[in-house]
C-alpha cells in the first residue's frame, strides 16, 4: 500500500527535490555529526528538455535529511559535473547559443548553491566542448578536472555518491 502523504520540496531547496518525511526510521544520519558528501554527475538522462534527474537527487538529499531534522550546516555537499552532464552548468546565454533553448537546470543549480552546495565543473570537459569559464553559470566553479575535485574532497573526508 502506498503512503497517502504527498512528497514535498523544502526545507532547504524550496522548488526542487521532493521527498517524504519518514516517521521513526531505523537508520538516519546523526543530527549532531557533520556529513560530507560528493555527488559525481557525468550523465544526463533527462531526454534533453527536462531537469537532469541526478541534479534533482542532490536537492532531494538536502530536503529529505532536512525533514528528518539534520541541520543544513551539517550537510556539507559538493556537486561535480563532467562528461555528458556538462551542459547543465552553462549560463543561460551559452546554453541558448549551444542548444537553441533555455537551460532546464539553471534555476535548480542556483537553488543548490543558495543551500550551500559547492558546484564544480571539470575544466577538461568544458574545454573539450569548446567552452570557457565565461560560458558557465556564475554560481559554478571550474577545476582543472573532475579527478582534481574528487581527490581534493576525498582527502578532506568526503564520501562519493555516484548514481550515473
Amino acid at each position: 500500500m502506498y503512503s497517502q502523504e504527498k512528497a514535498s520540496t523544502g526545507p532547504y531547496v524550496k522548488n526542487f527535490g521532493k521527498s517524504f518525511y519518514i516517521e521513526n526510521p531505523d537508520l538516519n544520519l546523526d543530527k549532531n555529526e557533520v556529513h560530507k558528501v560528493i555527488f559525481d554527475v557525468f550523465t544526463d538522462e533527462s531526454k534533453k528538455n527536462q531537469l537532469n534527474p541526478l541534479l534533482v537527487t542532490v536537492a532531494r538529499h538536502l530536503n529529505m535529511h532536512g525533514k528528518q531534522g539534520i541541520p543544513l550546516e551539517n550537510l556539507k555537499t559538493v556537486l561535480i559535473i563532467h562528461g555528458g552532464a556538462t551542459g547543465s552548468v552553462l549560463s543561460e546565454a551559452s546554453f541558448q547559443e549551444t542548444f537553441d533553448r533555455e537551460n532546464p537546470d539553471y534555476a535548480l543549480l542556483n537553488e543548490l548553491v543558495e543551500a550551500g552546495v559547492q558546484v564544480y565543473v571539470c575544466g577538461q570537459s568544458i574545454h573539450a566542448r569548446g567552452k570557457t569559464k565565461q560560458d558557465l553559470n556564475p554560481n559554478v566553479k571550474m577545476a582543472v578536472s573532475a579527478i582534481t575535485i574528487l581527490m581534493s574532497y576525498q582527502e578532506k573526508g568526503y564520501s562519493v555518491i555516484n548514481f550515473n
